[in-house]
């Protein structure tokens, strides 16, 4: 299948570039018609959205009423995250929809408001949410989608509260789970253990956004502190055995006004781009490194990591024009 009216935009912009293999024969730049190509094909619609939007024409409501689709009428997400197949409304899913639609500009109170409401009947009377709610069971799910003990987890909660902020957000269920965020990171410091990658993600959001900037500063230091130090993810190109998702230090500050830039040097970010335009497989996307419960999964995945992947790309000056 071709490209229609994208291949020549597409092509101007990697015309110094010539093909070797399975890469690029400049390591600093990716084949950007074969990732379209693979996103046009084998994307699901949110991420041919978010591929056009951001390659081909702005069209934010586009990909605003592609994410909206996935909403559900209590005010949550369903459907979105693809390791869990549930329509019911997960806090993950709706960390998920939130993110896509603060990427293009399109996070309103409109759409805050009424995920606020279905957060606070969810969530520990501290505000604190679940990685997963009960409502998983039944449905095809990666093995870590498990409820377990329903415990509280910084992972969605920090984003979500960060997320809802950038909307201007300030309801009594924010404001708790703000406070519950800052607690948790005093109590991870004063028992010295690290934030893990997917912790970090999500306190990126909520630094970035917290109204107590002297909290924030404090978990910065913390995350900072852990990311310098290779104790979170590896600073140098991951050796990754079997199946497994190991994060980069680009992953973790994709963009050069991240809030977790400052933790690692110029090398390391470039060793990381390196990486990820290396890892651009034969069919024009990029991998993953875990099993996700489906094949449908996998190409939901690989769709979405591709246009991420471009993305981040694009913002570290590694596709020319």
């Amino acid at each position: 299948m071709g490209l229609s009216g994208t291949g020549s935009i597409l092509r101007s912009m990697t015309s110094t570039t010539t093909t070797t293999g399975s890469h690029t024969a400049d390591p600093r730049t990716v084949d950007l018609d074969r990732a379209a190509e693979f996103v046009w094909r084998e994307a699901r619609l949110l991420d041919r959205r978010r591929f056009g939007h951001t390659f081909v024409a702005p069209d934010p409501d586009g990909v605003a009423a592609a994410v909206l689709a996935y909403r559900n009428p209590d005010g949550g997400f369903g459907h979105l995250e693809p390791d869990c197949r549930t329509p019911h409304s997960q806090p993950e899913a709706t960390r998920f929809a939130l993110a896509t639609l603060a990427e293009v500009d399109r996070l309103d109170d409109e759409i805050a408001a009424p995920t606020v409401a279905w957060l606070e009947t969810v969530s520990t009377p501290a505000g604190a949410l679940p990685f997963c709610l009960p409502s998983v069971e039944g449905f095809p799910r990666a093995p870590w989608w498990q409820p377990g003990d329903g415990a509280a987890n910084l992972n969605p909660t920090a984003a979500l509260v960060g997320l809802l902020r950038t909307a201007g957000a300030d309801s009594s269920w924010v404001r708790r789970a703000e406070r519950w965020c800052f607690d948790e990171v005093d109590r991870r410091i004063a028992a010295g253990t690290a934030p893990d990658q997917y912790e970090v993600a999500c306190l990126g959001a909520l630094v970035a956004h917290a109204t107590d900037t002297d909290r924030a500063e404090t978990a910065s230091r913390w995350v900072v502190d852990h990311l310098g130090g290779g104790g979170v993810v590896p600073l140098d190109e991951p050796e990754v055995e079997g199946e497994a998702d190991v994060h980069t230090p680009i992953e973790v500050a994709p963009t050069p006004g991240h809030v977790w830039r400052a933790a690692f040097d110029d090398a390391t970010i470039e060793r990381s781009l390196d990486h990820l335009v290396a890892s651009q497989a034969d069919d024009g996307g990029w991998p993953i490194g875990w099993r996700p419960p489906s094949d449908a999964a996998v190409l939901e995945w690989r769709g979405a990591r591709t246009v991420d992947a471009l993305r981040v790309l694009a913002a570290n000056g590694r596709l020319r024009s």
